[in-house]
């Protein structure tokens, strides 16, 4: 067995970032490159590593399963989840799958904070299950542990909130939250929409990234507005893009979260808001204050009213019936 990795434990054996590329190592101690996106890389990753040593620890599964499986998920889904496979390679990486008992599992979460503990549990989770499928588990230990108690986030925008917050805001971030209210879209599936995906006559057009649930928005006038003064939008070039950059390109999660999160904190330093909010709270001001429960996507009514039905529900007090006297 090699040396213990000191740096990158997040990435498969024998490979390594250098100067923001991805490499792989071969036995012969050729630095092969991979490419700069980790998708890529592990597509190429997967075609040049040929081994075929018998797979017998979880750090092994793991490493099949950053080739294989994480992606073809979303990049934004890609990115934290390479940084929770590191983790739970820390932990979990030595031990053989059979020998993972949900004790294990309990004493990984208990030293987690709740929401993390949760999500990277679901992710060893769903590891289990295709190592099952490769024949390289006879079970998953995680079906019976049982997840921690999250509270759903509360936050709800008021209507002053919101514009208080848009005028202080360069013109593409009044358009994107313009789009995000009347759309309820994530933030990842906004800024992945492309101009051939909007018609004047069919409306707009979107496979959402999570759920992959295909929704199609009318065209109605106050959409056509929006889409109008994203049209309008300044740049370089004709661009592909529907929320982009000045030179026409798109922009990454990491790139349109940091402004984000310079003009919120500009909202509270100048007293425009009290408490700040993300992006993604648009979704559930858009889910709250519309009438039609369709608008997210979601199948199961629980989960929107659960996580997204966060105005204050106004309610008639109850009136002393007959005229008698206290």
């Amino acid at each position: 067995m090699g040396r213990k990795r000191k740096s990158d434990k997040n990435l498969p054996e024998r490979v390594y970032v250098r100067r923001g590329k991805y490499y792989f190592v071969d036995k012969s101690g050729k630095w092969n490159p991979l490419g700069s996106e980790f998708h890529e890389a592990m597509v190429e990753y997967s075609r040049l590593n040929t081994t075929k040593a018998p797979v017998i620890t979880m750090g092994q599964i793991m490493d099949r399963y950053l080739r294989e499986v994480l992606p073809q998920k979303a990049l934004t889904t890609q990115k934290k989840q390479v940084q929770e496979l590191g983790l739970l390679r820390s932990v979990f990486g030595e031990m053989e799958p059979d020998d993972i008992q949900p004790k294990h599992i309990y004493g990984y979460m208990d030293r987690r904070a709740r929401v993390r503990g949760n999500r990277e549990k679901s992710l060893l989770s769903h590891v289990f299950t295709y190592a099952i499928r490769w024949g390289l588990a006879t079970d998953n230990p995680c079906r019976l542990v049982t997840r921690n108690k999250e509270a759903p986030r509360k936050r709800y925008i008021t209507d002053e909130e919101f514009l208080a917050v848009r005028a202080i805001m360069p013109p593409v971030y009044q358009c994107a939250m313009d789009l995000a209210y009347a759309t309820g879209l994530r933030q990842s599936d906004i800024l992945n929409l492309k101009w051939n995906d909007w018609s004047e006559d069919v409306g707009l057009t979107v496979l959402t990234g999570k759920t992959k649930k295909s929704l199609v928005f009318e065209p109605t006038p106050a959409l056509r507005t929006i889409m109008a003064s994203l049209k309008a939008l300044p740049s370089k070039v004709s661009p592909m893009w529907v929320v982009h950059k000045r030179d026409g390109s798109p922009f990454t999660g990491d790139g349109f979260r940091a402004p984000w999160q310079r003009y919120m904190r500009k909202a509270i330093e100048e007293g425009v808001l009290t408490e700040r909010f993300t992006f993604n709270d648009i979704r559930a001001k858009a889910a709250s204050d519309g009438d039609d429960d369709r608008l997210l996507g979601h199948e199961n009514p629980a989960t929107l009213h659960r996580h997204y039905k966060r105005a204050p529900v106004r309610v008639r007090p109850v009136e002393r019936k007959g005229g008698g006297k206290e």
